[in-house]
């Protein structure tokens, strides 16, 4: 069976993204950074941005990042669709 997810691709300063755990990666924003959002590890997929060192791309399923306060930190620079084939029993 294959699935169908619309992913999005936006880049984010590095400094937002200064702490990550095993299982999830924090993005930090606002005034002193108070505004936190926590991303599955699972999830998401980070990679230094090929246009700044001061920038990380960040990538994952677009139901995701509408659901956290990302959206009203970053902007996107593209949505596309990943397809993937999962096993049924």
């Amino acid at each position: 069976m294959e699935i169908t997810t619309t992913m999005v691709r936006f880049r984010c300063p590095k400094t937002t993204m200064d702490i990550k755990t095993p299982k999830a990666q924090m993005f930090a924003f606002g005034k002193e950074q108070d505004k936190r959002v926590w991303v599955p590890e699972t999830k998401i997929i980070v990679r230094p941005d090929n246009e700044s060192d001061d920038l990380n791309e960040c990538i994952m399923p677009k139901w995701l990042y509408g659901k956290t306060m990302l959206p009203m930190y970053t902007q996107v620079d593209e949505e596309f669709l990943h397809t993937e084939n999962v096993e049924t029993l």
